[in-house]
């Protein structure tokens, strides 16, 4: 049995913005399709990115790495699109809502 479960959203510990036409993602992006999706996701080599994708980056200050939250997300986002999708899309809003669960180990006890 796994202790010590930390449940965040994604939004706690990544920026997800709907990609912009003509701006430049750097490496290291997940890309998530939002339009007529089935959750797919792909990892960002950097460059232009098209408007039915959202791009997710971890946050500078969270304690993941693109790589791993690309590693996460590839394997936990198509159940998640299947119960909050609505017709062909994902808003950007429940993406945000995406929930990140780690197990993380027990807090060493000071010594005495």
């Amino acid at each position: 049995m796994v202790k010590n479960i930390k449940n965040y959203k994604l939004r706690d510990i990544a920026t997800i913005e709907r990609a912009k036409k003509g701006k430049d993602y750097p490496q290291g992006a997940t890309l998530i399709q939002v339009s007529a999706t089935k959750g797919q996701t792909i990892y960002h080599n950097g460059g232009k990115v098209d408007g039915k994708f959202a791009v997710v980056h971890a946050k500078k200050e969270s304690f993941l790495t693109d790589d791993f939250l690309y590693f996460y997300i590839k394997h936990a986002m198509p159940g998640y699109i299947d119960w909050v999708r609505v017709g062909l899309n994902i808003q950007i809003t429940e993406l945000e809502l995406f929930p990140i669960k780690l197990p993380f180990p027990p807090t060493p006890k000071e010594k005495r």
